[in-house]
């Protein structure tokens, strides 16, 4: 059965009436329709008029001369076909009118078949999902004895000569007198099948053996499409499997690189599947990926039943380029390839992506207090993200994505395709190694953006520690130690920009406030100028004399300054204050004897 621009529905309706939507397309699918409910007269009329309409492609010609074939009808297939090679003098067509020619003459002289090989079905092959057929049917033939005989010990093979290095055979132990069968086609392709860029016509071979000397083996063919390495249909969702491919090399290249130059170091603060998707995310913007519709299929306009084009990660690293679904498959394959796991997200003309944090749904604090930018499943915390903003921060991402997600889930126009159970089918395909390599961005135009997005998912993250402290503030302006506590948190976790405006208010209203000016200048410190640091520290002694903490970290900071003699006098005046200072720093104490 030929395939082209087509789909495999069965049942048929109504022919459409003139000045109907009658684009070749619509036409071939309603004559293939028309054809498997035997209404060939009417198949016949509609396959004409897609002929007509596109005289570049064969495919509306080859199914009426299949049609006619399998009627016996061999004048009419043989007609067809001779227009088909004179228009596209392939040796797939050019086999074709052999077979017919063939077919007619043992039909006129007697000799036809004893056992007839006929319905040949044949749905449409996608070079990205060639390991599924191995498993997974792809067809089916009908294996029929006009004689009086039982047969034994058939053998029925499958073949596509270029793509499969050998046929793949299936045995038929025993098909009864004036019965017939119906057998499943499989096939196992080779590594070819993946250097096929664009939709390519094959000869698909049935062969039927015997080991009766009555007959002689029996074969049929048909003439099909191969669509190339890049092509999917979205009816059969499972198929992006293929696309995703984690363990490319220069997928995964890239990712480890960018992952040991610019990811923040595993600390508990934040969650590190968040900040690992972060770093990704934020390396692939600044590398120059960008989003792009396609404008011969984006995804918006695409039916379940036309074939899509997809770039796999590989593709659009070099390209720097993609719609909604070649950057979803990017992220997808990059986060898999860190362990982290995702999982595809259908709404009505738009696919996006979610990751798992491994958090359970109580701890959902530990990212953001936020409900509304997380997803619970099945008991879990995942997070979205909107693949198309890939030019803007990861934090904006999440926040699109969330918010999409939130409005298909409150529409009921929502799809999860989880990535571990479209592999069970289509498993990521085995491509070629690549000619080419990605080089990660240099570390000043990755790093700045990188650790600007941490630091706000660590504010984000922290959002939970400093609630109470916060409510406490809006209850009462004035209350320094809550604001105190709330620029502590920040400046341990290095958010020290949120922190020294937490201190910096505190002295507005209170400018003798010990604390806050020792913090402050904890928070100079920690960014290395010790001078500053130094300075506060020495207004924070004049303020509260009797702290020992505060000389202490004068002495950490004349020390930096390679102040060594003004170093030990604070330190002693340290321990002399508080005592216990003595057994905290004593290693420090050790540094400054020598």
């Amino acid at each position: 059965m030929t395939q082209a621009p087509g789909d495999d529905r069965h049942g048929a309706g109504p022919e459409p009436a003139a000045g109907d939507h009658e684009d070749a397309y619509s036409l071939f699918q309603r004559g293939h329709e028309l054809m498997r409910g035997r209404h060939h007269a009417q198949a016949t009329i509609v396959l004409e008029r897609a002929a007509r309409l596109d005289d570049r492609n064969d495919a509306a010609l080859l199914l009426m001369a299949e049609m006619n074939l399998e009627r016996r009808n061999y004048d009419a297939a043989i007609a067809t076909l001779t227009q088909v090679v004179g228009r596209s003098p392939t040796e797939a067509n050019r086999r074709q009118l052999d077979v017919a020619y063939d077919l007619k003459k043992k039909a006129q002289t007697g000799t036809g078949a004893r056992l007839v090989i006929e319905d040949l079905r044949l749905t449409r092959m996608f070079a990205s999902a060639h390991r599924q057929y191995a498993t997974e049917r792809l067809g089916q033939v009908r294996v029929r004895n006009d004689t009086n005989d039982d047969y034994k010990n058939l053998r029925l093979s499958f073949f596509i000569k270029d793509y499969m290095d050998f046929p793949v055979a299936r045995e038929i132990p025993e098909l009864k007198a004036k019965t017939s069968v119906e057998v499943p086609l499989h096939a196992t392709f080779n590594k070819k099948v993946l250097d096929i860029d664009e939709d390519t016509r094959v000869l698909a071979v049935v062969t039927l053996a015997t080991a009766d000397a009555r007959d002689s083996s029996q074969e049929v063919t048909q003439s099909l499409t191969l669509y190339g390495k890049n092509a999917i249909l979205w009816s059969n969702s499972d198929m992006v499997g293929s696309f995703v491919t984690p363990r490319d090399d220069t997928l995964r290249n890239f990712v480890r690189d960018a992952v040991n130059r610019y990811a923040p170091p595993p600390q508990a603060a934040l969650n590190r599947p968040l900040a690992l998707a972060a770093t990704v995310y934020n390396t692939l913007s600044v590398y120059g990926v960008r989003y792009q519709v396609d404008p011969n299929s984006p995804y918006a306009r695409i039916g379940a039943d036309q074939v899509d084009y997809v770039q796999f990660p590989r593709e659009t690293l070099r390209l720097k380029s993609g719609d909604c679904d070649d950057l979803s498959v990017l992220l997808a394959a990059a986060y898999e390839n860190l362990g982290i796991d995702t999982a595809l997200i259908d709404v009505p003309g738009h696919l996006f992506l979610m990751f798992r944090t491994g958090l359970k749904e109580e701890d959902r604090d530990f990212v953001s207090v936020q409900d509304q930018l997380l997803v619970v499943r099945n008991g879990e915390i995942w997070i979205p993200v909107e693949s198309t903003m890939i030019a803007a921060s990861f934090s904006e991402a999440w926040a699109e994505g969330a918010r999409r997600y939130r409005e298909a889930a409150a529409a009921n126009q929502l799809k999860v395709m989880p990535l571990r159970n479209a592999w069970e089918k289509f498993p990521p395909a085995a491509l070629a190694p690549a000619t080419f390599s990605i080089e990660v961005p240099a570390a000043e135009r990755g790093g700045r953006l990188v650790e600007r997005d941490v630091r706000a998912l660590l504010a984000r993250r922290l959002e939970r520690e400093v609630l109470l402290y916060r409510q406490m503030v809006t209850a009462n302006p004035r209350n320094t130690d809550a604001r105190l506590q709330i620029g502590t948190i920040y400046a341990r976790s290095g958010i020290t920009d949120v922190a020294l405006r937490e201190f910096e208010t505190i002295l507005e209203h209170d400018p003798r406030h010990a604390a806050a000016v020792n913090n402050r200048g904890n928070v100079y410190y920690g960014r290395g100028d010790f001078e500053r640091a130094l300075d506060a520290y020495r207004y924070a002694e004049e303020l509260d004399p009797v702290d020992g903490g505060i000389r202490l970290n004068s002495a950490l900071a004349y020390y930096k300054l390679g102040k060594l003699a003004e170093a030990q006098t604070k330190y002693r005046e340290a321990t002399q204050l508080q005592q216990e200072l003595a057994n905290q720093y004593r290693g420090f104490a050790k540094l400054l004897v020598h």
